[in-house]
């Protein structure tokens, strides 16, 4: 389906069963259906083992295994969002475009095994940054022949100072809604966050087996790292004749070469050690300084 996907388990097995009866469900029993029918109606392990493991005999359609619908429907995608453009057309030697948006999306999924089991559908927040700035411009630097200042100095002082421009894209979005396990959360994780950590990565233990969901995917008033980058391009046209000229172009992607930083390491000390709730990485999207050039005859 374009644009994705959304599937349903048919032949689950009640998820309240393991967290009942836990190991007993692996323990191997008598197959009722053992030669019970022909293998070209009940194929697989079902109809040609003598035993088999109780949890396969506790699913709606033993005898299918496997069991998938595929364009289940009550799925949602949600978005709420705010626009805003500023522009100004070129207009002596210089022009610009700012834009900001602001966007709250969320999509249906099941919370954990029980919810899917039950087709509980929840909205969840879909974790990407509520802000998005752009500001973008290009310039033509007023000087030299033609321009409104040194119009009249000579060929050679113009070849240095005329014939300049330059645009300019800034951009800039907050930060991520990093995910949290939904097990294992003994405390709240943004409460007594310790110095140069995200959040307090002693909340976060390894779940024992056959532990019941019940802490929250995400925490709204925690987000990643913010991110924002410049990049910038430089023009110089020489002036050969009336009807030829050069163009030498210079154009820097992340211009400061800034570093932004990666999500935090969402897990716990016993698991991540020292690196749990900390910043290890670089961004996705974080390059350092990329530069190329390029000459252009006009004619």
């Amino acid at each position: 389906m374009w644009g994705g996907f959304f599937s349903r388990d048919l032949n689950m097995m009640n998820p309240m069963y393991s967290y009942k009866y836990q190991g007993l469900l692996s323990t191997s029993v008598p197959n009722p259906f053992y030669n019970a029918l022909p293998s070209n109606i009940m194929p697989g392990v079902l109809g040609t083992e003598a035993s088999v493991p109780l949890s396969n005999l506790l699913v709606p359609y033993p005898q299918y295994g496997s069991l998938t619908l595929w364009g289940w429907p009550g799925y949602q995608d949600h978005y709420y969002g705010l626009a805003l453009s500023l522009s100004r057309p070129m207009a002596h030697g210089w022009t610009f475009l700012g834009t900001y948006n602001y966007s709250l999306q969320s999509h249906s999924k099941y919370y954990d095994d029980i919810a899917t089991y039950n087709n509980d559908l929840q909205m969840f927040d879909r974790g990407y940054p509520r802000h998005n700035i752009r500001l973008s411009g290009t310039w033509q630097v007023p000087l030299g022949k033609g321009q409104q200042y040194l119009n009249h100095v000579p060929k050679v002082v113009d070849e240095i100072v005329g014939g300049w421009s330059t645009s300019q894209i800034f951009y800039w979005r907050s930060g991520d809604l990093p995910s949290f396990p939904t097990t294992g959360v003994i405390c709240n994780p943004m409460q007594n966050i310790p110095a140069g950590y995200w959040f307090n990565p002693n909340c976060l233990v390894t779940a024992p087996p056959y532990t019941i969901a019940t802490a929250p995917p995400y925490y709204e008033g925690f987000r990643g790292p913010r991110y924002w980058d410049v990049d910038s391009t430089f023009v110089k046209s020489f002036k050969m004749t009336e009807r030829y000229n050069v163009e030498f172009r210079m154009e820097m992607y992340n211009m400061t070469n800034k570093f932004i930083p990666s999500d935090p390491n969402i897990c716990g000390v016993t698991q991540c050690g020292s690196v749990a709730g900390q910043s290890t990485w670089v961004a996705s999207d974080n390059y350092g300084r990329e530069l190329q050039y390029s000459v252009r005859f006009h004619f």
